[in-house]
């Protein structure tokens, strides 16, 4: 066996497990994303070794320069931090991810430029086996017959959710794996897992995530312009919404969001309570995942417990003003510029799918999950690395992948 032939067989495993890792693994136990997507780095690695003078290292270089500023600043937030001890083991344990992450994204990249075919061929199949096996929990509880090891290998409803919520965002990437020629076949395996989301959705996160990046994608592909304006204002409404309508609704319309479900309802005070700890030490926070051990002194307006009680606040931007201040609200922003001016660059086809990953990404991060959940974060690496070496697997379009328009 050759040099060459070792290369692409570990490349096109580390491609395999990663899809794997981000279709089908959420649906069973997102806990165990993180580790399937470090053994595809590992495996990534040893198959880019011997390539390292090929891999576009600078294509990285400014993802890599904004997480080593915000980990250094969350390191010296420690000094300050509602407990020190607690935010350190939380700081060590996001670290190898900072590490990691940009690295899945070089190696993703590389994998499209060798074999974009692969890359396509693996994340259809597995986007495929996902639904599949959100569906057979769906209809195995349908039928009464999800209980015992059915319930714990095929689970439906609340169990099912995160499998829902990724895909949600990782549905978008198979516009980027079909050529004008197998439109169709994407175009089909969105509408099932459309069809999935309605039929066995109980996340209303997901919901809203597959509207809004359905909504983008559509606008991308009726006009350039109107694609991006769609994803911005997804993206604003989202992420900047919830802070300024929760404390008016909290402190003057409660009565009026009455009709809302408990779940919202409890947003609203968690949102709530998140914007008055933020305004608090608005420059530099109160130290990495340090809102589960703030005081929430003011009583419920559910009369369940403490207002804005939970372990984050369900909610990306407000979770890092509160532990990491504006000066990780900053440098967050500006990684999220960098990568959606990258985008912007890319061919339609792309960019349409990529938007509108884009958008489906920040709702979740507006309603569902923490911040820094390990498994979350190598999802969203993970699922940019399959998008960017989709992007430059096009060979035709090389000129077109970086943000300054020139061949990388």
């Amino acid at each position: 066996m050759t040099r060459a032939m070792l290369e692409s067989g570990l490349l096109r495993l580390s491609v395999l497990v990663t899809a794997i890792a981000i279709t089908v693994v959420p649906v069973i136990s997102k806990v165990q994303v993180a580790a399937g997507l470090g053994v595809a780095v590992i495996v990534g690695a040893l198959a880019t070794v011997g390539a390292y003078r090929r891999l576009e290292w600078r294509a990285g270089l400014p993802v890599l320069a904004l997480l080593a500023v915000l980990f250094v600043w969350m390191a010296l937030g420690l000094s300050w931090a509602a407990d020190p001890d607690f935010s350190s083991d939380k700081l060590g344990r996001v670290l190898p991810i900072f590490l990691l992450g940009p690295l899945m994204v070089i190696f993703l990249r590389y994998a499209g430029r060798a074999d974009g075919i692969w890359l396509a061929r693996v994340l259809t199949v597995c986007i495929v086996a996902g639904i599949a096996w959100i569906m057979a929990g769906a209809l195995l509880a349908a039928f009464g017959l999800s209980d015992g090891w059915s319930a714990s290998v095929f689970p439906s409803g609340g169990g099912a959710n995160a499998g829902l919520t990724t895909l949600a965002v990782v549905i978008w990437l198979l516009p980027m794996t079909t050529d004008p020629g197998r439109r169709p076949l994407g175009v089909a395996i969105v509408a099932l897992a459309a069809t999935v989301v309605l039929l066995t959705g109980r996340s209303d996160a997901a919901l809203l995530a597959f509207a809004a990046g359905g909504v983008v994608f559509l606008a991308g592909f009726w006009g350039r312009r109107l694609g991006t304006v769609a994803m911005v204002v997804v993206v604003a409404v989202s992420t900047v919404g919830p802070v300024i309508v929760a404390p008016i609704a909290y402190d003057r319309l409660w009565e009026s969001i009455g009709w809302m479900p408990n779940s919202w309802q409890h947003r609203v005070e968690i949102w709530d309570a998140a914007v008055d700890h933020a305004v608090a030490r608005p420059i530099g926070g109160s130290g990495i995942d340090s809102f589960r051990m703030l005081q929430h002194d003011q009583p419920s307006r559910l009369n369940e417990e403490p207002r804005g009680r939970a372990l984050h606040p369900h909610h990306a931007l407000l979770q890092v003003w509160v532990e990491t201040g504006l000066v990780g609200v900053a440098l967050l922003t500006a990684l999220l510029v960098w990568a959606v001016r990258y985008v912007l660059t890319w061919p339609q086809r792309h960019r349409a799918g990529a938007q509108a990953g884009i958008a489906a990404a920040s709702v979740i991060l507006a309603l569902s999950y923490g911040a820094w959940q390990g498994w979350w974060l190598c999802l969203l690496f993970a699922v940019s690395g399959y998008a960017v070496g989709l992007a430059v697997g096009d060979r035709g379009n090389e000129q077109s992948m970086t943000p300054t328009g020139r061949a990388v």
